[in-house]
């Protein structure tokens, strides 16, 4: 019970204006599908400094996410951003994109301007939406150990369970 009024405390002082940043850009985005749909179930954000969208081979494995029948996605339903070059904030990407599921692939609670504890392939959920903090790309491809969490233990969870907030 007190951890939930915590969250409750935390959501509220984080929905409260104390000052103002403008924050009106949006953050640009692309679909793994030809025929985009207007419901976004899953947000990807990657950090790639070397590639305006993403290299072939993180496309190619994002697809794969997008096509495996277990998540029940679709590539349609899929966006994603290469926030390497980009500023944002969660609450910009809640307010753009307004995806229930958000995987940030190499970046941290704090550089989407949230003061959370989130570990590493941890499902976390904060003002209705699931979060999952992970490793790059690169990093989980590589790690046979750290793919298996990833996508039995953050992923699946994330895409086939309700979570309390």
């Amino acid at each position: 019970m007190q951890e939930a009024m915590n969250h409750e405390m935390y959501r509220q002082l984080f929905d409260t204006d104390i000052f103002i940043v403008q924050d009106h850009d949006n953050v640009n985005s692309f679909s793994l599908s030809e025929h985009p749909s207007d419901f976004i179930k899953l947000l990807i954000l990657l950090k790639d400094d070397d590639n305006i969208k993403a290299d072939a081979g993180s496309i190619e494995l994002l697809k794969k996410i997008a096509d495996f029948k277990n998540y029940n996605l679709g590539r349609e339903k899929i966006r994603v951003a290469n926030i390497s070059n980009q500023f944002t904030s969660f609450l910009r990407l809640s307010k753009q994109f307004s995806s229930p599921n958000i995987v940030c692939f190499g970046i941290s609670a704090g550089e989407l301007g949230l003061q959370i504890d989130a570990e590493i392939n941890q499902l976390i959920c904060f003002a209705g939406v699931k979060l999952i903090f992970t490793e790059s790309l690169q990093v989980i491809l590589n790690n046979e150990k750290m793919k298996k969490q990833f996508f039995n233990d953050a992923l699946l969870p994330m895409l086939t369970k309700d979570l309390p907030e």
